[in-house]
């Protein structure tokens, strides 16, 4: 199981939407975002970047799409007791 953390994803972020970045590090990165997609983490750290103030634009773009992907996806892991603080992340974005 991979360990995600909010500074690793952030750099992801940063990374795949570099314009002039290494192929290699925009693949690894690339893949690193794929793997926090598959995971039940990313709800966490998709709340806890999209709560964090002074982001680039692009970290949080890439956190709103994620958090899209999860509810189409994978909105199965949340308790339904998590359903209204989904909703207010949602609202407050």
């Amino acid at each position: 199981m991979n360990k995600f953390t909010k500074e690793d994803v952030i750099d992801a972020c940063l990374i795949t939407t570099s314009k002039k970045m290494e192929k290699e590090k925009f693949k690894a990165a690339e893949q690193y975002l794929i793997s926090l997609q598959k995971s039940e983490q990313a709800w966490t750290i998709v709340y806890e970047i999209l709560n964090t103030g002074n982001l680039a634009l692009a970290v949080y773009a890439q956190a709103a799409i994620l958090l899209k992907q999860k509810l189409q996806y994978d909105i199965y892991q949340l308790p339904q007791s998590e359903y209204v603080n989904i909703a207010q992340v949602i609202i407050s974005i």
